[in-house]
């Protein structure tokens, strides 16, 4: 089989690492001839991060000259550069928007841009976002969307993209059946025979350990308004005033940093939090007692969630979508989005320390257990064959 996989992004998060992770199984557990598409930037990170796939995948650079260079920096300029917590979020977004149209400008004048050819050269090209930008749809080879972010059903619900895709055949990856009945809402029901849930995630779990845990609360991922990093604040402020042995990491960067930092100072435990970008999160997790997980719509299937599950934290997760999935009377506590809550499960954690860690153990041996490479790369074999079988019944009545 001859797969192009397009993977674009300009920051490494839970979808970027798990289908990284994924090419790399399939290409050494395969005989499929595998092409990446990829950003060079985010490619980069990657192989720094991952390590390098097998060199039987070939790697193709989807934007090449001065302009996709520029735009790279631009981005990390904005969003991951320390100084952008100084300006307001609106003029931030501002900003940013004017550089992703400075992008479109800059490859226009500077830069090339190179995607898969859609006639003959591939048997499935696997899109690792919505839509692909100014490209038509094409039934040459099978076409498979990733669904994989909960802000997808807000984004659908403005837009016919979904309706387009599924008049055209494409076939869908989908994170969680919760996931998939909010597109089929969207949809009105039409192509569900497309849309294939995964029945799990994944991660790498040759480093994850559980070593001798102690006082620290953990939360990780990019720190945007889904996430709830704020509500977490206020819990830690909960916290400090019952506990003065007790330490907190926020790992991740995002738009909300800088309110983040700010209300950390207003309540005076800045000096009991870490934020930033942690390089090493397993090291941190291995020794955190508690992870807490405040998403929204969803927790599940979370990777920092399920990579701190597999390094033996108990879970203090906000009681949302398919949460319960992941996180049950055995594995931790789930709580609503309310501060208070959120503080009085991490001191019930803390007080009971055999407890937690009993909540730990259990985590590992559920997310080891279920959430595999394995599990993925069989449900992706599935969308692949549905996705080669749908091109060849168009091509039939054609």
């Amino acid at each position: 089989m001859k797969v192009a996989v397009v993977l674009v992004s300009f920051s490494i998060g839970g979808a970027e690492k798990r289908y990284y992770n994924l090419i790399k199984h399939l290409a050494s557990r395969t005989n499929w001839n595998i092409t990446l598409y990829v950003n060079h930037s985010l490619h980069q990170a990657l192989v720094t991060r991952l390590g390098a796939l097998p060199k039987s995948v070939e790697v193709v650079y989807v934007y090449r000259g001065t302009g996709a260079a520029c735009f790279d920096r631009l981005d990390f300029f904005i969003y991951g550069a320390s100084w952008n917590r100084l300006l307001p979020k609106g003029l931030r977004r501002y900003l940013h928007f004017g550089l992703y149209r400075l992008r479109h400008l800059m490859l226009k004048l500077f830069g090339r841009s190179y995607w898969p050819k859609t006639e003959g050269a591939y048997d499935v090209i696997h899109w690792l976002f919505l839509k692909p930008p100014g490209r038509k749809y094409s039934i040459g080879p099978g076409i498979v969307y990733s669904i994989f972010s909960t802000a997808i059903r807000q984004i659908a619900r403005k837009t016919n993209v979904f309706t387009e895709a599924v008049d055209k055949n494409v076939c869908f990856d989908i994170l969680s059946p919760d996931l998939r009945e909010g597109i089929l809402e969207v949809t009105q029901g039409a192509g569900a025979e497309r849309m294939l849930a995964s029945p799990c995630s994944f991660i790498d779990y040759s480093n994850t350990r559980i070593e001798t845990k102690k006082n620290l609360i953990a939360f990780s991922g990019r720190l945007h308004r889904i996430k709830n990093p704020l509500l977490f604040v206020e819990a830690i402020g909960m916290i400090c005033e019952k506990r003065d042995d007790v330490e907190f990491i926020i790992m991740g960067h995002g738009p909300l940093e800088a309110e983040v930092r700010s209300r950390l100072e207003e309540l005076g435990v800045m000096d009991r939090v870490k934020v930033g970008h942690e390089s090493n999160p397993v090291e941190v997790l291995s020794k955190a007692m508690v992870f807490v997980s405040l998403q929204n719509i969803n927790n599940y299937p979370s990777q920092a969630l399920i990579e701190a599950m597999a390094c033996g934290c108990a879970v203090v997760a906000s009681d949302e979508g398919e949460t319960h999935l992941l996180v049950n009377k055995n594995t931790g506590v789930l709580v609503s989005l309310a501060a208070n809550e959120v503080a009085d499960a991490v001191i019930r954690m803390i007080d009971n320390p055999g407890w937690a860690q009993d909540l730990g153990v259990a985590g590992r041996e559920l997310v080891t257990r279920s959430h595999t490479v394995e599990r993925y790369a069989d449900h992706l074999q599935k969308v692949y064959q549905l996705a080669i079988r749908t091109k060849d019944s168009l091509s039939n009545e054609g």
